[in-house]
This record gives structure tokens, sequence and C-alpha cells, in this order.
């Protein structure tokens, strides 16, 4: 759908499109999370935006114009299945909880009573993963993102158990850069929090079919409703965070702002209170009269923190779900706020969080609603539920109908392959795990935990997988292989490294030989050769072949670098191998002499996008990238056929072809996918 205008407003078109611009230009070269804050930015007219902005017809016109408008094609088709991602948003409104989930919008039954928490239904998956929503009503409004490119969808929730797309729209024209995040909704008023565009208002009267009104310069991440103000949130370059006021009755005037510079969340009260918690510690500084600031608490662990970074508030209090536990703020006297807590309740990693009805419920990085009971003086925990298969699925393994994923920091995740769906995690140890790859080996399966070594999990039981066998190795592993009764780490950090792990008996796995490498991201070992994708940290990167036959004595047979200087990953296809790397595309080698590998054939990943992942099997191979996968026939190595593209939500970190005809792939904070292979 494209986006028209319902009223032109008079601005300065030249400072605005040199705003506009320069914003754009820096997010995009300093990071997906990067939102400058230009500060000081009116209201601006739809007809002074630059090229790639919202389109704006003529003054008083409310309807496109016919001879240029396409009709809305609708919602792509989506081939094949998708299940989990990262949970990113929360919304409560009544007993239901409208959760960003991946590239879907999910809505769960979160009883006041405190029931335990039940999915009513979910949307089909959208083309990006979910930055942020907000409920109007039967309606809800749907960011997503893919790298630069965002899209507002908007969802027909009256029936919440079959919730329907009506419509959807960008806030630019395409090719433009535009990442929409936070929303809020006033009346018939939108308001979107573009990283790279700005703070972008619609009339919204027919939610199926919003205008254009405002754009102003504040490139912001969130935005909040609070009487006749709107309040935005932005990311400042020295780290934290700005918040700013606009006036809702003066074309968004700006009111002023402040910097909390160690802050990583933020909320303000219905009485103008900024309410923030980061390595700073928690801050309260009332924004009563906006350009003059005035901090009213202020409290620091002297360790550091509270860390926290998805706060959630009433008029009379706000809650902070930190690393360490849950502290309440009193703020019914704002000159003499009090602190309570920290509570001894699971509140680590919440990415959002929301308050209704004497309850708070967050969503956490290890893909978990929590819900507690904050209607007292002391909260208390209410049942809780997963709500994804895996949060960050950076590593996948699939033996028939078994499934097992790494899920960065949520540990091991064990599915169903024939649905997607979740059967059991793993327990966390005490401390904290970074799970980068996995394999599997009949009923064990084997974690590259980055921030420790190797980790054995009996998974007979796939609903409570049993953490059996461990090994503290001296580097940060990435990728993970097993080959009979050994298991071989690829260390990528702080110098790389091959290791040799003899796991006969998980409950005494321990290292049996190893040899430095460049970084290590990506292996596959056939008979007694391991085959390498390194990186370049301590050395040239490119396939490097490893005689492993006496693990003692692990010796280099073969090296090729030309053309790959930094190889990601690496599968077999008969005397093949097919590498990823980098922003040098996928290499087809042939390894029959493993002393003189050579290149047959360069596949590019595509587009401005890096080679991420491989899988592959006799006659083909699946080439993971940053937007999809390339599915290629290898009849003739020399001239690889496309055969099949899919695109995904998410950086494509993981292919496995199992061997029966599917080929699924982890996706990161977009979970996973599965396609029948051609």
């Amino acid at each position: 759908m494209e986006l028209t205008s319902r009223a032109s407003r008079a601005s300065h078109p030249a400072a605005l499109a040199a705003l506009w611009l320069a914003g754009s230009m820096i997010a995009a070269a300093c990071g997906d999370n990067l939102a400058g804050l230009s500060g000081g930015g009116a209201g601006a007219d739809a007809a002074g935006l630059p090229d790639g902005a919202p389109p704006a017809p003529d003054a008083g016109t409310t309807e496109p114009d016919a001879g240029t408008t396409e009709p809305d094609a609708g919602p792509p088709v989506t081939e094949g299945a998708q299940s989990g991602g990262s949970p990113t948003a929360i919304e409560l409104v009544g007993d239901l909880a409208y959760v960003g989930v991946g590239p879907r919008l999910a809505i769960w039954r979160a009883p006041v009573g405190g029931g335990a928490p039940a999915l009513v239904g979910q949307t089909s998956p959208l083309p990006g993963v979910v930055t942020g929503l907000v409920v109007s009503g039967t309606r809800v409004f749907v960011a997503e993102r893919v790298d630069l490119a965002g899209r507002i969808h908007v969802i027909d929730v009256s029936d919440p158990a079959a919730p329907v797309e009506t419509s959807s729209f960008a806030l630019a024209s395409e090719g433009s850069a535009t990442t929409p995040y936070g929303m809020a909704v006033l009346g018939d008023r939108l308001f979107v929090a573009d990283s790279q565009l700005g703070i972008v208002e619609l009339d919204v009267a027919d939610p199926d079919a919003p205008l254009f009104v405002e754009l102003t310069t504040q490139l912001a991440i969130d935005v909040e409703v609070v009487g006749e103000r709107l309040y935005y949130v932005g990311q400042s370059f020295i780290g934290g965070g700005v918040v700013g006021a606009l006036d809702l009755t003066d074309e968004l005037a700006p009111l002023g702002e402040t910097l909390l510079s160690l802050a990583n969340g933020f909320v303000v009260t219905p009485s103008d209170l900024v309410v923030a918690a980061g390595i700073d510690g928690i801050h309260v500084v009332d924004m009563t009269d906006p350009a003059q600031p005035v901090e009213r608490f202020a409290y620091a662990d002297p360790a550091g923190g509270p860390f926290a970074r998805a706060l959630a508030a009433s008029a009379t209090a706000a809650w902070i779900p930190a690393e360490d536990g849950m502290y309440v703020l009193d703020l019914t006297a704002p000159t003499a706020i009090t602190l309570a807590g920290p509570f001894p309740l699971d509140t680590r990693g919440a990415n959002a969080a929301a308050s209704a009805d004497g309850r708070l419920a967050e969503v956490t990085d290890r893909g978990e609603l929590r819900v507690f009971d904050v209607a007292g003086a002391e909260p208390s925990a209410l049942p809780s539920a997963a709500v994804t298969l895996c949060a960050d699925c950076v590593g996948l393994a699939v033996d028939g109908e078994r499934l097992v994923a790494a899920d960065f920091a949520g540990g091991l995740r064990t599915g169903r392959a024939d649905d997607l769906s979740l059967i059991g995690r793993s327990v966390e140890p005490t401390e904290q795990v970074v799970f980068e790859d996995v394999a599997l080996a009949g009923d064990t399966a084997y974690a590259a935990d980055w921030a420790f070594g190797l980790r054995i999990y009996d998974v007979t039981d796939p609903a409570a997988p049993a953490l059996t066998g461990q090994v503290d190795t001296a580097g940060y592993p990435s990728s993970v292989a097993v080959v009979g009764t050994r298991a071989y780490l690829g260390e990528s950090t702080n110098g790389g490294n091959l290791r040799v792990i003899d796991v006969a008996d998980p409950a005494t796995a321990a290292e049996i030989g190893s040899i430095a490498t460049s970084q290590a991201r990506g292996l596959e070992v056939r008979g007694d050769l391991a085959y390498v994708a390194d990186g370049s940290l301590g050395g040239p990167g490119g396939l490097r072949i490893f005689d492993v036959s006496d693990p003692a004595s692990i010796s280099l047979v073969g090296f090729q670098g030309d053309g790959c200087g930094e190889a990601l990953d690496v599968a077999l296809s008969g005397t093949l191998a097919v590498v990823a790397c980098s922003f040098d595309g996928f290499q087809i080698v042939d390894v029959s002499d493993p002393a003189s590998p050579a290149v047959l054939a360069v596949i590019p990943a595509g587009g401005i996008s890096s080679a991420w992942s491989v899988a592959a099997w006799d006659g083909g191979a699946a080439l993971g990238h940053d937007f999809g996968v390339i599915v290629v026939d290898l009849a003739d190595p020399r001239a690889p056929v496309t055969v099949a593209e899919h695109a995904t939500s998410w950086t494509v970190s993981a292919l496995a072809a199992p061997g029966d005809g599917r080929l699924f792939a982890g996706c990161g904070l977009g979970g996973v996918y599965r396609w029948p292979l051609p």
C-alpha cells in the first residue's frame, strides 16, 4: 500500500533534507541498533522531504493518485514452515499479551487471575523480524525490518485466535532506508519511531488506510504518549540514550530533552518522570519542564548496574526487571522516591516489558514470557511460559524428527522437525552460556559453548535434555563436529584452535589433541581429515585441511585462501568442499587432492550480502546469506545452477540437510525455517 498525505504543513525543506540524509548515513554506518539524535528538529512538511521519504500529495489530498498508485499485493507468500525467533516487543491489554516473536505477532492469554499463559493465535511470518508493536482497538500495528528496509503491518485482531493482516506500508519509497521500531497511538494518531527517518505521524482514522501527516527529524527508537506530550527515546553516540518531549498540541514542536549516557532501558510515567537503568544504575529525571530536567533519584550498585534494558511503570510505581532480580520504585511522591529490592525473581534478559492490571509481563532473550504480580509492595512470580522454539537460533542439527538448536544465551533447545514445535530445553549452568553451534549423534547432543568449551547432553528424553559431560577448554569455540567417539571443536576468538575431545564416556570427556588455526568458524570432519573454515585473526583466512588421524600430532595437509579472506563455514559434497567466504561469496573447491585444494567456481551471495553458512549433499548444496538461502545443483561444479531461492527474516547462520528431502535453516533472531528440497 502506498502511503499518502492528509495535509501539508510549513517547514524548512533544505534543513530537513540535510538532517534526514545525515541521520540515515550515520545509522547505516554505525550498525543495526544505533540511532543518533539530531535534537531540536521541528515538525516537517511532507513536501519538504528528500527523495525516499513518505510521499505527500498537494494540501488537502486524502486519496492516492489513481494513475500512480498500484494496488496493495498483500503479504508475500512464505514458502515452507517457520517457527521461533526472538521475543522483541510486548503489550498487555486485559488478559491478552501481544508479543512480537521473530517474524510473527503472537497473541498469548495471560490471565489476570494468574493462570498459566497459553497461545491464542499468531500471524503468518512477516518478511522481517518484528521490532515494535502497538494495540489500537481491534488493530495491532506491527513494525518489522529486514536490514534497512522496514514496513508497518496492520493486523486485525478482532478474533485473537485468527489474526489477519489487512494492509501494510513502508514509511519511505522503495530503496530508501527505513527502520521502524517503537510506536504509540493517541486517538486517530499513530506515531512511529524510525531510526533512519525520524518520528512519523500518521492519521489512522481508517486503520487499514493510514495517511501521512508529519515527520520530525529526531532519530528515535521508541515513543510514548503522556498527556499532551510525545516522549521519544534515541540512542546517543557516547552510549545510553536521549529522552525528549514533543508538543502534541503544536505540530510536535520540541519541548526539550535530557541525556542519560549510560542507560539501556527507559520508561516515562504518567507524571512525566523518566526512569532509566543501566551501567550507571537507576535514575529518575523529572521532565515536568522538559527544557529544565531535574534529577529526582539515583542509585547505583558499587559493582555497576543494576543492569536492565526493559522497564515498566504506572503513575505511582516503576518496575526494573534486572539481572539480579526485580527492583521497585515508589513514585507516589516525586520529591521523595524510594527503592525496594532486588526481590529474588528470575528477571534476567528482559527484551521488553509491559504493565497492566497489577501485573508486569516481560519477554526475554531466553524465549520466555514471564508474568509477575506487582499489585502489592512485594512482587511475586505468576506462571510463565516459553513462547518460542529458540530465541537466537545460531546452531542447528536434525536427525529424523529430532531437532536440536543452539540458542545462544538460551542454551540447548529440542524440538520436532515435522512441525518445528518446542519440546524441551536444557537447564542452564550457573554461569553464563553462549551456545554457537551444535552437533547431534544418536541420543547425544554436543554444544560449542563460546563462554566455556564443550557441553554434552543426553537427549534420549527430548523434553528434559540432561547435561552428562563437559570440557572447559582454553579458547572460545564457535563450531563443533562429531565422528565416532571424538568431538572436534573449532575456536574462533583470541587465537583460533582445532581441538579434539575424546567423548567415548561423556562423564570423563577429555581433550586429546589440538592445533593452532587462524580463527576456526566452521568445520566438517570426514575420515581422518578435518576441513576448517578459518577467518583471518591469526593468519590468512580460507579453507584449511588437517590430518587428525593422530590427535596428539595433528598436521596441516592443505590450504586454500585465494579469494576467501574470511571463511565462516564449510560443508562437503563428494570431493567438493563448499565454503562460505563472507563478502567474497561461496567457493566450490575441489578437494580430491587434499594437499592441493582448487577453486572451481564462486557463487555471489547476492546484492549487498554476506555468505554465512552452508549445507551440502551429493550433487548439491544450500548457501545461507544475510537475507535467505540459495539452493544449487553441483552436477557441473564449474558451473553451479541455482534451482531454488528462499527469503528469510534474518541472517542464515546455520543450515541442516538431514538427507530426507528437507532443508532447515537457523536464522538467529528470525527462528528456524524449513523447505522441501527441489
